[in-house]
């Protein structure tokens, strides 16, 4: 019997070593793909340029953060191709004021300097309390940006700050869908969870972890995609 394929979308400035320590718990169960972020100017764009990256059957998805807001929209958009979805950090709303303010502010500072990579003071924040200063976390993270380019960070916070907010959709899909997050993350809006009631959405809330929990808990993402994603016992 052939494995299923399990597709991955990153988050903001990640490449595929954000499931480093998440995919040798997978391997044996499944056939794992890395996708990488579209390099396109609207989330409309990017699900269209993710239409030629996934197989014309629906398609098992996997998102963190960005990665989780695009699988999502791709499934709103293209729902006949999306067997199931699981996002981590991610509610699929529009970004609060506080996070757009400050992604205003970072855009406007990167038009007069020249940026090097987040310091850890910068990173610190995304990280649950037991890991803000795990400085293998920290020093992966400023891996992956680098490795994806620091010159995309401009263009990934310019089109990725422009959500539409997806609760309708969700209210209403048939597709299983799961959400996983963190107590301590501070990029999720809990609120907006509570307000699904939908029989086809699961959740799974982690105490302890923050925004970054591939490399927070890898252990946890692990075992909620193998739950998700595996046979599923008969009654």
């Amino acid at each position: 019997m052939s494995k299923p394929t399990l597709y991955f979308l990153p988050g903001t400035m990640c490449d595929e070593t954000l499931w480093v320590d998440v995919w040798p718990e997978l391997e044996a169960d499944f056939e794992l793909v890395a996708l990488a972020i579209p390099k396109e100017n609207s989330f409309e764009k990017m699900a269209k340029a993710l239409t030629s990256q996934l197989p014309g059957e629906p398609a098992n998805l996997v998102g963190f953060s960005l990665g989780g807001y695009l699988a999502s929209y791709f499934a709103s958009c293209y729902p006949d191709r999306v067997k199931q979805l699981l996002n981590i950090a991610n509610s699929p709303c529009g970004l609060p004021e506080s996070e757009l303010k400050q992604r205003r502010q970072t855009l406007a500072w990167l038009k007069h300097a020249e940026y090097k990579g987040a310091v850890a003071q910068r990173i610190q924040p995304l990280l649950g309390n037991k890991s803000k200063n795990d400085q293998n976390i920290i020093k992966h993270i400023q891996r992956m940006e680098h490795a994806v380019g620091l010159a995309q960070l401009v263009p990934q916070l310019t089109a990725s700050s422009e959500r539409d907010d997806l609760t309708a959709f969700f209210q209403h899909t048939d597709i299983p869908v799961m959400f996983l997050f963190g107590s301590e993350d501070v990029l999720v809006n809990f609120g907006w969870f509570h307000s699904l009631s939908n029989p086809n959405i699961k959740q799974k809330y982690v105490e302890e972890v923050g925004h970054m929990m591939p490399l927070e808990s890898p252990e946890v993402v692990a075992g909620a995609i193998k739950a998700f994603f595996g046979p599923k016992e008969s009654v």
